[in-house]
């Protein structure tokens, strides 16, 4: 038996399409001045974000800042003869950041030590009402 002929009809389908459309942007030769405000701003933003990173030194530089100035005024404070007054309120700090676990404390207990190893280090004695024998 002979094989059938098949006959395979192609169609094809046209559609039109748009072509893309291009837009050319020219600059223009005028330029906008910055208002001073925003740059001002701009400004206060950075310098937030740079004193929100730094707020560990400037906790710790607050806390040895803070017992400079009630030594000058002379006040008369509460202190362990061995550590002095930097290491009393020194270890007070850190006893209490470690008991509430605040941040900030451990930061403050960091400044009040620093000072206390400075002193225990460089042989330092420091007097309140010249008496000579108050150890801060």
């Amino acid at each position: 038996m002979a094989r059938r002929k098949t006959r395979v009809v192609t169609r094809t389908r046209t559609r039109t399409v748009s072509p893309r459309v291009q837009i050319v942007r020219v600059p223009s030769g005028v330029t906008r001045r910055r208002r001073a405000g925003a740059v001002a701003r701009r400004g206060l933003t950075a310098a937030g974000k740079a004193a929100a990173d730094e707020k560990h030194t400037i906790a710790a530089v607050a806390a040895s800042a803070g017992l400079g100035f009630l030594k000058r005024q002379s006040v008369d404070l509460p202190k362990i003869e061995q550590l002095g007054t930097a290491g009393t309120y020194g270890v007070a700090a850190w006893l209490a950041a470690r008991m509430t676990k605040s941040r900030t404390m451990s930061h403050v207990a960091t400044g009040m030590l620093s000072v206390a190893a400075f002193q225990l280090a460089s042989g330092e004695t420091l007097t309140g009402y010249g008496d000579g024998d108050d150890d801060w």
